[in-house]
């Protein structure tokens, strides 16, 4: 009886269908696996961003609110600028009025503290100590950080949303006592964070209300 035999083996174009069907399949797989990384890489750059850019928002609203008038009734802010602002606040609750300030270096919101010295009013106040870093990685925008409300409008500038808000301008060469009160502080936030190769930024913005200040914003 005669066996069966084959010794022809496997042709070039079986060969060839089973390496394009690899190919095939091994890119499908690649792009797969990329699309899931680049997914993950995102939202953990999403997640740090949040993060990073509602603590900045938190600790400034909440200082922000607990901002003290001076002592001759003229005011919680001291300076009052797109990048900068400065205020009152007792930040050691010794019930002194230390000197709070955030602004912005590089990509970076600092904040600083000068403590009130003295055992009555009017207070004196030391050197502001070294800048903590509240906020890294801030994404600049044509929109001013901080912007003011008050009750006199002596200029205009766009806020938060592309609001328009008269402030009165305050710089270290014009104290508060020449400028109005201000009342309300909006703030306007953007951070980025990266993951992997993936950079995701993140926006926030809020207008902060002054409680120690009577004024009614208009």
């Amino acid at each position: 009886m005669n066996k069966l035999r084959d010794d022809t083996g496997t042709s070039l174009a079986e060969l060839l269908i089973v390496c394009v069907l690899m190919m095939l399949v091994l890119s499908t797989a690649y792009m797969l696996f990329g699309a899931a990384t680049t997914m993950a890489s995102e939202s953990e750059a999403h997640a740090i961003a949040a993060d990073n850019v509602q603590h900045a928002m938190d600790t400034m609203t909440r200082e922000l609110r607990q901002a003290a008038e001076n002592e001759e009734g003229m005011g919680a802010i001291i300076v009052a600028q797109p990048s900068t602002v400065e205020f009152y606040m007792d930040t050691n609750h010794d019930d002194k009025p230390d000197k709070v300030r955030y602004y912005v270096s590089g990509t970076s919101i600092m904040r600083a503290v000068a403590l009130a010295t003295g055992s009555t009013a009017p207070y004196a106040h030391g050197s502001y100590g070294p800048g903590s870093q509240l906020l890294t990685g801030l994404v600049s925008s044509s929109d001013p950080l901080f912007c003011y409300h008050s009750t006199t409008v002596d200029s205009m500038t766009t806020c938060a949303n592309g609001e328009q808000h008269g402030f009165g301008t305050v710089t270290t060469t014009n104290p508060l006592t020449t400028a109005p009160k201000i009342a309300m502080v909006g703030v306007d936030l953007t951070n980025e964070a990266v993951s992997g190769n993936r950079a995701v930024s993140v926006h926030t913005s809020a207008l902060i209300r002054i409680r120690s200040v009577e004024n009614v914003v208009k």
